[in-house]
């Protein structure tokens, strides 16, 4: 097979969501049910084996959704229309991965990916640092045999030491 291709569209609702609420002033955190919520998305991932190439396969992912508080518990920190927290907006990524035979029964494998995450909410409280948590990017591979049903493999994630903060501590 050459080319595959995988979607998915989603609609869900959530009853009751708890959440970790932060504390602003002393840095403790609860769980609080905030409410309920609406979340709606799609999803597409494409890969292509390039037949000239032998074991290359390349992809293309990517998301999107719609996450948002459609009622409030009384007390809560939430309101109606607020996204849910840690939830992004979007996320994608591109991929590589190659195959090739070693020796008999030996094979070697490479993965190399990027992986985008949107941005996010970390607070429903407007003024809080982690209120609005920044889309960021991370580069990851991973390389190994296989031999016998055995599998050795070497991971790097985050190769290009991408420190987006996403969580203020206080």
């Amino acid at each position: 097979q050459t080319v595959s291709v995988n979607a998915a569209a989603y609609e869900t609702r959530w009853n009751a969501i708890q959440q970790q609420i932060n504390l602003p002033t002393c840095g403790y955190a609860y769980v609080s049910n905030v409410g309920d919520a609406r979340i709606r998305g799609a999803e597409l991932e494409l890969r292509y084996k390039i037949p000239q190439l032998g074991g290359f396969t390349v992809g293309l992912s990517g998301d999107v959704q719609d996450a948002k508080i459609t009622s409030a518990s009384p007390g809560s920190p939430a309101s109606v229309g607020q996204h849910v927290l840690y939830t992004p907006e979007w996320n994608a990524a591109v991929t590589g991965d190659y195959s090739w035979p070693v020796r008999e029964e030996v094979r070697g494998f490479a993965h190399a990916d990027v992986v985008w995450t949107g941005e996010s909410n970390g607070s429903f409280v407007v003024g809080n640092p982690d209120y609005h948590d920044p889309s960021y990017a991370v580069v990851n591979a991973n390389a190994g045999v296989t031999f016998r049903g055995l599998e050795i493999t070497l991971y790097s994630n985050n190769l290009l030491g991408n420190t987006t903060i996403i969580k203020h501590p206080q």
